[in-house]
């Protein structure tokens, strides 16, 4: 409906490696993260002989066929720039997952996508062996990786989320040489097998100093620093990812980015003036839609990340926003809009959806698609039951119930413009928006969160249906820039 493409993964559960609860759990796993560099999910089927996950596309293939380059025929087929922003993106992705705290344990090139074949912007994938950590957790509660990837302290059985961090070093040591850090002789020697192999190489790994390749003299001293630095064997001693972030390395090729531009600024305005519901509506957009600024966007959000965590603090958001001219109480009001969930972090959807939201409007494909989410009977009306058997878990019931009224009319318009009056339920509320974002998890999964929230600010009346016309008319409205509002732009 929405003309974008997905990638469909195919699973059969009787040849998987993996039980319907792990592959179920890895599709749990990568809906929770997001992140500009973590590859996103939209939605799963599970339809008995096949769990199918419906994600976005990654046409640039397998950093993995760029490391072999090098490895087969002693030609780099990219320069120390192009190392040095992958590496920054995979750091970025972890130091975001390790803040929750959350260990991918299994990553490797082949784990890590290109988005486009002339492009250095990349996606971590594979999450099967990912592990969420407890508050109480020190170690990993299972252990499981790649042998090349793993770190020393894997075969003491002590995974931290530094193990992370010594698998990203063996990968930027894969893009200098073409080779690998710690191996054994392979083939095995006559008279040996794969798992003298093993543990040979678990030996090199542990104890070994790593190989001084001839092909690291051809990049430069910070480079080799950082690398030494992410394989550094005593873990208590490696950097964690946001701190190898810091590493001049890195610095050094920070390019000048996008500025705040005029558009982005009154975009999130008109954001914090629309009502919860059509918040809510454009969350969903920004997370079922790819956009032409995504580029932008994403340079944009990983600049004003000052702190690695994969999403905007508060804190700093309101410094950007003043840095750009704009009144405190107007900022003010933005912050409420954007952090959905009041944990004073605005995540990469939650920006997104703010800075998107008057170019997707315009767009009747994403909107349709949009609508399509909640029509499940494809008769072009929406009715409460219609949401409900999408996601019909209520929270925040009382306050909905309160504002419903007053919000289904601006979507149930006639074809005239007069709004179809509903029986009055509302009572006086003590907050701008009467509750309506307080109780939702709308970090967890964007998609979802925004759906619940969606199903219950719907939920009015079963005799009252919104057509797909009226969903048009309605996300389609002209967003409110007020006469006199100032121009604003940061850098």
């Amino acid at each position: 409906i929405s003309g974008m493409q997905r990638v469909c993964k195919k699973i059969a559960k009787r040849k998987s490696d993996m039980t319907s609860e792990q592959i179920l759990q890895e599709i749990g796993n990568m809906a929770m993260l997001d992140h500009p560099n973590v590859i996103k999910v939209y939605e799963y089927f599970d339809d008995g002989e096949y769990v199918m996950q419906i994600m976005e596309p990654c046409s640039g293939g397998e950093l993995q066929e760029k490391v072999d380059v090098l490895r087969k025929t002693g030609r780099m087929p990219y320069d120390e720039a192009f190392m040095c922003d992958v590496m920054k993106q995979t750091l970025r992705a972890l130091a975001f997952m390790h803040a929750i705290p959350f260990l991918h344990k299994d990553l490797k090139p082949q784990n890590v996508m290109m988005v486009e074949k002339d492009s250095s912007s990349i996606k971590v994938i594979d999450f099967g062996l990912a592990e969420l950590f407890n508050k109480e957790q020190k170690y990993a509660a299972f252990v499981g990786g790649t042998l090349l990837y793993m770190a020393p302290e894997v075969f003491r059985q002590k995974m931290t989320v530094k193990v992370d961090v010594w698998s990203a070093g063996v990968i930027l040591y894969n893009m200098c040489t073409g080779d690998f850090p710690f191996i054994a002789q392979w083939p095995p020697p006559p008279g040996r097998d794969e798992a003298w192999w093993q543990e040979a190489t678990i030996k090199k790994i542990s104890s070994e100093e790593m190989k001084d390749h001839a092909r690291l003299r051809n990049v430069s001293p910070l480079c080799r620093d950082v690398l030494m630095q992410m394989l550094q064997k005593d873990d208590s001693k490696r950097p964690f990812a946001a701190q190898c972030l810091e590493h001049p390395w890195f610095r050094k090729s920070d390019e000048v980015p996008p500025t705040l531009s005029v558009g982005v600024v009154q975009c999130v305005e008109a954001y914090a003036r629309m009502s919860e519901l059509k918040k809510a509506v454009f969350l969903l957009i920004a997370h079922q839609c790819e956009v032409q600024a995504l580029f932008e966007l994403r340079a944009l959000f990983t600049h004003f990340d000052t702190r690695n965590r994969g999403c905007l603090s508060t804190v700093d958001l309101r410094q950007v926003l003043a840095s750009s001219g704009m009144g405190p109480l107007t900022a003010e009001r933005v912050i409420h809009a954007l952090d959905r969930n009041a944990d004073q972090q605005v995540s990469w959807t939650e920006f997104m959806a703010a800075a998107i939201c008057v170019s997707v409007c315009r767009n009747q494909r994403v909107v349709d698609a949009a609508f399509a989410t909640f029509d499940t009977d494809q008769d072009n009306k929406i009715t409460a039951d219609d949401l409900e058997s999408v996601l019909a878990e209520p929270e925040s019931r009382e306050a909905w119930h309160r504002r419903l009224p007053e919000l289904f009319e601006e979507v149930v318009k006639t074809e005239t413009g007069h709004p179809a009056r509903l029986p009055s339920t509302r009572s006086a509320s003590s907050s701008s928006d009467g509750g309506l974002a307080s109780g939702s998890s709308w970090m967890v999964w964007p998609m979802k969160d925004a759906l619940k929230s969606i199903a219950r600010a719907f939920k009015s009346s079963h005799s009252v249906r919104a057509n797909k016309d009226q969903f048009r008319l309605y996300i389609g409205q002209k967003l409110d820039f007020r006469a006199g509002d100032a121009l604003y732009a940061v850098t």
